[in-house]
């Protein structure tokens, strides 16, 4: 909003300034283009103090209203006609003063502010090559001459930082929504995957339990068949780790558990009460929760993990289906999943937002916890 105001006054100066512009604002008790150029430069300090934090927020927004309550004087005087030189001299001083203070706070802060860390190296440029090109008269005493270069030069960069800001930020949000889209096309893949994959072992198990079940009857020797009778009773004790009844359910944790004990990753399941039907799509069933095991996995194999394990706790409570997974994990990999900026963790980081996107649609019932050694989500979804 700043931004904008402030691109407006600025133009509007320009605008005002012209000749033509002259036959609409004679008639006004005020200059249209000085009051312009004033409020531009209060619109930057207010802009430049939303970029800072913490005291130098405050000390510059106090700058801001002190440069407001002299534009304020400024214009009642105008009004009245009684604007001196002397205070058309010393009144520039707020504004230079509220630049340049501004302006070290930026510098300050320009380790954690992209803003500033661009803005402060073109400022100081800008104004090495104004006071090569413009050098400073001998004969100005007023502080407007280099207050109004200074303030178009700021002016400038602001807005072109922002429109470039918006433009990356645009092109990342596409990139991540096309990322997005295609890890939960991934998911609903695996997903069917996983389905006949099931379907498949289970048939041949079924099948292998009547091979064995025909060669018991056929077979003779004792030993034979006492060799049968104990396969045939291994393989009826294979069972899959979940069983709930949710058949979509069992098919995603199963396949993803076998990816922890693959990866030697211990399991306990306190409960696994899954209703037969969930309030999600197949779609938003598969994308949730492979991204949830997922992320546990990745958490649980982490470097310096001395003892990888998950924990999952299914229950149905007053009404809603609540989803608890907890996994071993350092605090470090936490930290450093939750910079964005870290390339090494994009997956995971992708994994965390279609969490949270599909838990949006569901309500928002998602409550997250960490310490030093474990990383544990639950997700709450409405039965009714």
């Amino acid at each position: 909003m700043y931004g904008s105001l402030l691109a407006f006054f600025w133009l509007t100066e320009w605008i005002s300034s012209t000749s033509f512009s002259k036959s609409y604002f004679d008639l006004l008790p005020i200059d249209v283009s000085i009051l312009c150029r004033n409020l531009s430069l209060t619109l930057l300090l207010f802009f430049l103090a939303g970029m800072l934090t913490g005291p130098r927020r405050i000390l510059s927004l106090l700058l801001c209203a002190l440069q407001t309550a002299a534009l304020l004087a400024r214009l009642m005087l105008e009004i009245t006609g009684l604007v001196s030189l002397e205070f058309e001299i010393y009144y520039p001083i707020v504004g230079l003063i509220g630049l340049f203070v501004t302006l070290a706070c930026g510098f300050l802060e320009r380790k954690k502010s992209r803003f500033f860390r661009l803005c402060c190296p073109m400022t100081a440029a800008g104004i090495i090559l104004f006071l090569i090109v413009w050098p400073w008269p001998s004969s100005c005493l007023s502080f407007a001459y280099p207050l109004w270069p200074l303030m178009n030069l700021m002016t400038a960069e602001s807005l072109i930082l922002l429109v470039g800001f918006a433009i990356r930020n645009e092109i990342i949000q596409r990139t991540e929504n096309n990322l997005l889209i295609q890890r939960a096309a991934l998911a609903q893949e695996s997903y069917e995957t996983m389905r006949r994959q099931h379907e498949e072992v289970m048939m041949l198990r079924h099948d292998i339990g009547k091979h064995l079940a025909v060669l018991q009857k056929l077979v003779k020797e004792d030993q034979a068949s006492a060799y049968l009778n104990e396969l045939i009773g291994k393989n009826q004790k294979i069972r899959p780790v979940i069983q709930s009844g949710n058949k979509i359910m069992d098919i995603i944790l199963n396949g993803k558990l076998t990816d922890a004990i693959n990866a030697r990753v211990s399991l306990e399941i306190v409960n696994a009460n899954i209703p037969k039907t969930l309030p999600l799509s197949d779609k938003d069933m598969c994308a949730l929760f492979f991204n949830i095991m997922d992320n546990a996995v990745a958490a649980a194999t982490a470097p310096d993990v001395s003892h990888p394990y998950i924990k999952l706790n299914m229950r149905t409570q007053k009404n809603f289906f609540l989803f608890t997974c907890e996994n071993s994990t350092t605090r470090a990999y936490v930290e450093r999943n939750q910079n964005r900026q870290d390339k090494a963790l994009q997956k995971h980081c992708l994994g965390q937002k279609i969490i949270r996107q599909i838990a949006g649609r569901y309500g928002n019932l998602t409550e997250t916890e960490y310490g030093t050694d474990y990383y544990a989500i639950t997700v709450g979804l409405p039965l009714s």
